[in-house]
């Protein structure tokens, strides 16, 4: 195929290139005779040199970490062996020092031989327990430490104050004594106190009623609650009669008198329905009765 386009390419008649135009960028390098690089094989060489590197490094990682094991081995097999051939060194010692007479010089190689056997033996790990009773006793020393200067006299005093007395229990004379000062009434109320107590709620009473409301208008009065509901209810029974009224009127109203009364039944039945709105409310507040009067 792309033979086929190199050997056209020559082909420069403007006939040839409406029949066959150019399809892009990729198309135009071969008909002038160059190669496109191939981005996809690129691209996946790259990968694979990537995927090679990566291997490598991995491999590198695990040479590393085995040699470091190695040497680690390595020192432990040499520590042990150093602490066999102490102890080996050690019994020759001592059976030299046996054989020799003298006894300085089995004490002097008994106390060598013991240096050498702490310098080889480790530390030994303490226990749970051990480890609690070091961590109480530090506590301890450092709450000792906290308390050097505390003031024990004032706290004593303090904590003396605080507690609840104690309350003894009465002797047998002191409760016959008590008993025997005891009335038929002993614990109940006098009666002037409960009289006085009742005078007192009911002057109490009658000043809350007769303080003046705080939602009251100036130079007006609260109307007593009997009175707004008998006004309420004339108010219902006269809404009532005149809507009868409004019922009995023709179903035709032709003439101008029937007009007219049916205008005035219209009317008073509103101001009927306003007034029953106003006196339904819990407070109603009206003039008082001398300016009524005046």
């Amino acid at each position: 195929m792309a033979t086929w386009r190199v050997a056209r390419t020559n082909d420069s008649s403007g006939v040839a290139s409406a029949l066959r135009p150019s399809t892009g960028y990729r198309e135009d390098m071969i008909r002038r005779g160059a190669i496109p690089r191939d981005f996809v094989a690129e691209n996946r060489k790259l990968v694979k040199q990537k995927q090679r590197e990566l291997q490598k490094k991995k491999e590198e990682d695990e040479e590393r970490a085995k040699a470091q094991l190695e040497r680690d081995n390595f020192k432990i097999k040499k520590f042990t062996k150093s602490r066999r051939g102490g102890s080996s060194s050690s019994s020759s010692v001592g059976d030299l020092a046996s054989e020799a007479p003298s006894t300085h010089s089995r004490m002097s190689r008994s106390s060598h031989r013991s240096a050498l056997d702490d310098r080889l033996t480790k530390a030994r790990v303490p226990t749970q327990a051990e480890l609690r009773q070091r961590e109480d006793d530090l506590k301890e020393m450092t709450q000792h430490l906290r308390n050097k200067n505390v003031d024990y006299i004032s706290t004593n005093a303090w904590h003396v104050i605080q507690q609840t007395p104690k309350r003894l229990d009465p002797s047998p004379a002191e409760v016959r004594d008590s008993e025997a000062r005891r009335h038929r009434n002993f614990g109940e109320v006098p009666g002037y106190i409960r009289a006085r107590k009742a005078a007192w709620a009911k002057e109490e009473g009658d000043r809350r009623a007769n303080l003046p409301d705080p939602d009251c208008p100036p130079g007006m009065v609260l109307m007593p609650d009997d009175e707004r509901v008998a006004t309420l209810a004339t108010l219902r029974e006269t809404l009532e009669q005149t809507r009868r009224q409004l019922q009995a009127l023709p179903l035709r109203i032709e003439t101008l008198s029937q007009i007219r009364r049916k205008t005035a039944i219209d009317s008073k039945m509103q101001e009927i329905e306003d007034a029953i709105v106003v006196f339904d409310k819990p407070k109603v507040f009206m003039l008082p009765p001398t300016t009524l009067s005046a």
